[in-house]
């Protein structure tokens, strides 16, 4: 079953009486159970704790049914469902509230912020049924109702409770410290943690097994930023404090605490720090996104992390690099205090949930084991992002569709990024991906974007570009051979860096004697370049070695069917022979029958002697039957 949720559940360490037991690793939670409503209707009810025994769950929260905030108490199942009714375990004048619960090994321990008498702080003992054991405690001692103590965190060692809160007794808010024994008596005395002009709020503490680890936002530096401390099982200050945050913007804070049984890791605001037994920063900050307030805890092997009001569940590596963020949540603003527990086989989290209207806490249990709902081979446990569409999932392939298809919390992206030229256009949609167009004008529909296509008026998909000069090979005028700009002063389609007759038209590049000048301008190859002028002049080149032309014009029907290339001139007919010319250059008036169609040959002469007609296309030399005199 589904539920919607602004908390998410966050991979956590069980406390127990012997310290933090951890249970099998769950590296993604699978779809929530549907969550229990844990208080009445009209309680209007104030943040939750909540705690696990190892069979059940204690969850305690302030409640303002009867007019003023008591403290209730609900023994619930390991499937979340009330196990018995619920008990009031705070009942004053004025109002209790802000609790804080911990699991000692037989029965809870509860502390919380009472109004009774000013503002004071009580703890008691409760039982997993949630009858009273023995008497209620003030641990704190405020000398008159002018001060405060409030914001409990507790924690049990194994043997007894240690204490943090904020406390203004000495005119300035300051953090305090104190036990509690395991009969629910205060021992030891009060010690006064921080001692500063500037306001220490807002505790977190965590026990270790020898010593605790304490955070708390302090503006000591001029602005709230995260401070800490290494704490010794009396109270004494071990290490620090040391300042952790340092970030632009004041710390909203509580920095929440995990310890990872080498070294502490502090969250808050989308940050997460490293910091040793003495109270020093490790490593650079790990920056990440997530909502208010984050919760941090460690499985043994990766951390879990969770903000409240953000709809997103954090899996984070031991070296700070996010590894999963699953959204868990449909609603937006309403999940406020989240509480989480392992459960040795699940999840429970509890939260207070501001909508609809009237406000309610809520428990939930997320399972470890995750069903494949869609068949597609990946469950949510294994990172599916939407379970109910095959299509979408870690292994598919990301495609220009407005969704996330593989499940990486991008959309629409490729191996470069998501929006790699920053024009609006996400890379799997982009038809320049390098090269910001948002219009996306593709001149020659090949899928190309005119502001990145190497040759815009010419297909070409594959934009091959054999000479790296930018111009695809599809309009290239020099496919192979550099030459951005293109020039072709003799415009025959061969550009002027490799124009074997850059000045003389010759779109072919014939080159018989491949000496790299064309026949078209080579005058001294043995081939006779013939050229038309205009529609009756015939010119051809001044080949070297010749004094005089001599030209032959004949039938081409004649020449295809008899094979006859100097034919025998008569007067107005297609065949005649001009001999012993001096200048390239025939204005030559030749009949224009229709469907007459004519060639024209050209031989030197040198001293009287006439060179041959060249080659036909085979290769054989064409024979002169009718040779000039």
């Amino acid at each position: 079953m589904r539920f919607t949720f602004h908390v998410a559940c966050v991979l956590a360490l069980l406390l127990c009486a012997a310290g933090r037991a951890e249970g099998t690793a769950c590296e993604a939670p699978g779809p929530a159970d549907t969550p229990f409503v844990v208080s009445a209707p009209v309680a209007a009810p104030q943040y939750p704790a909540l705690a696990w025994n190892g069979d059940g769950y204690g969850i305690v929260w302030g409640d303002h049914r009867n007019g003023r905030y008591e403290l209730i108490f609900s023994a619930r199942t390991a499937s979340g469902a009330a196990a018995v009714p619920e008990t009031v375990i705070a009942s004053s004048a004025d109002n209790a509230w802000l609790p804080s619960i911990v699991w000692n090994g037989s029965g809870y321990g509860v502390a919380w912020y009472d109004q009774r008498n000013g503002s004071e702080l009580y703890f008691r003992r409760i039982a997993p049924d949630g009858s009273l054991l023995g008497a209620e405690h003030v641990v704190s001692t405020v000398p008159s109702e002018a001060f405060a103590a409030r914001r409990p965190t507790l924690q049990w060692t194994g043997s007894d409770y240690g204490l943090a809160w904020v406390d203004d007794r000495d005119g300035n808010e300051e953090i305090y410290f104190a036990r509690v024994n395991g009969g629910g008596n205060p021992v030891g005395g009060q010690l006064r943690i921080t001692a500063d002009p500037g306001r220490s709020v807002r505790p977190r503490l965590s026990w270790v097994g020898t010593h605790y680890g304490l955070s708390w936002i302090d503006d000591r530096e001029g602005s709230d930023e995260v401070f800490f401390a290494t704490v010794g099982a009396t109270g004494a200050v071990m290490a620090g404090p040391s300042r952790v945050s340092f970030s632009d913007e004041p710390t909203r804070g509580p920095a929440s605490i995990a310890w990872t049984g080498s070294d502490f890791s502090l969250c808050w605001d989308g940050h997460v720090q490293r910091v040793n037994v003495a109270a020093s920063p490790v490593g650079p900050v790990t920056r990440f996104a997530s909502g208010e307030s984050p919760e941090i805890v460690w499985n043994g092997t990766e951390f879990g992390i969770v903000g409240q009001r953000a709809p997103a569940f954090v899996r984070m590596s031991s070296v700070g690099q996010v590894l999963q963020t699953v959204p868990v949540a449909a609603n937006s603003g309403g999940a406020l205090r989240p509480q989480i527990v392992w459960a040795d086989s699940a999840y429970a989290v509890s939260w207070l949930d501001t909508q609809p209207a009237a406000d309610r806490v809520l428990l939930s249990l997320i399972d470890c084991s995750c069903p494949d709902l869609d068949g597609d081979g990946f469950s949510v446990c294994a990172g599916d992002c939407a379970d109910d569409d095959p299509l979408r999932n870690p292994g598919a392939t990301e495609v220009c569709n407005g969704e996330d298809d593989d499940c990486d919390s991008l959309f629409d992206e490729d191996a470069l990024g998501e929006d790699s030229d920053a024009d609006g256009v996400h890379n799997a949609c982009d038809n320049c991906v390098d090269v910001a167009n948002s219009d996306q004008v593709d001149t020659d529909g090949d899928g190309l974007g005119s502001a990145c296509d190497n040759c815009d008026d010419v297909v070409n998909p594959d934009q091959s570009d054999v000479d790296g000069d930018q111009r695809g090979d599809a309009c290239d005028n020099c496919r192979t051979t550099q030459n951005p700009t293109q020039l072709d002063k003799d415009a025959d389609g061969a550009g002027d860096a490799c124009d074997n007759c850059p000045s003389t038209a010759n779109p072919s590049q014939g080159d018989v004697d491949s000496d790299a000048e064309g026949d078209a301008c080579d005058l001294d190859d043995g081939l006779i370049w013939v050229a038309f002028f205009s529609a009756d002049t015939v010119v051809w080149q001044k080949e070297t070695g010749y004094d005089a032309w001599n030209v032959y014009r004949g039938d081409l029907k004649v020449l295809l069917l008899a094979g006859i290339y100097t034919q025998t001139p008569q007067p107005g007919g297609p065949a005649s022979a001009q001999c012993d010319l001096l200048d390239q250059l025939l204005v030559d008036v030749a009949p224009t029958t229709p469907g007459l169609q004519m060639f024209y040959l050209v031989t030197g002469v040198s001293a009287g002697v006439e060179s041959d007609l060249g080659n036909d296309g085979a290769g054989n030399p064409r024979p002169n039957t009718l040779p000039c005199p």
